[in-house]
């Protein structure tokens, strides 16, 4: 699910779930707008992977407290419960913010297999402090540490996002 924003004439990621098989389409919101359904690639599940379809939505943003674009939203795909840590990284390599959060399984969404769309994590452009960070390119590391037989693994994956004012 999109949402439209009129002021940048621009589309932006929020999230959601599909089941087609319920013919359903759900999403949390705290606002009223214009909201719209569009298919997209880069969206997409991959059953051979704990963490796939990892988006980074709005890219740019500008958390410059005018109401638009103030934050930006990491989601993804998860086939198991996993405990998400997202770490911001300034293009020098400086960790900037870190961000946790224990996202459960919450089961599949249709009988293909395929599980539900996390919401993710939401990233303010503040640093640890919460202060600002500056303009410029970040480095979100996502990582995921998940059970397995017996013991704990994690992954990672590196995004990139743009902080502009």
């Amino acid at each position: 699910v999109f949402e439209y924003h009129a002021a940048a004439n621009r589309w932006v990621l929020v999230g959601g779930n599909v089941n087609p098989a319920g013919n359903e389409v759900t999403i949390n919101t705290d606002h009223a707008g214009t909201y719209g359904l569009f298919w997209a690639r880069d969206l997409g599940y991959d059953p051979g992977e704990v963490v796939s379809g990892v988006t980074v939505s709005p890219n740019p943003f500008s958390p410059n407290g005018d109401g638009l674009y103030d934050q930006t939203t990491i989601s993804f795909y998860l086939d198991r419960e996993a405990s998400i840590t997202l770490e911001v990284y300034n293009i020098d390599g400086k960790l900037k913010a870190r961000l946790q959060e224990t996202v459960s399984y919450t089961g599949d969404d249709d009988a293909q297999g395929r599980p539900r769309r996390a919401a993710g994590l939401i990233w303010d452009g503040t640093d640890a402090n919460g202060d600002p960070v500056p303009y410029g390119v970040y480095v979100l590391r996502l990582l995921a540490t998940y059970q397995v037989g017996g013991g704990s693994r994690t992954i990672g994956s590196n995004h990139p996002v743009a902080v502009i004012r």
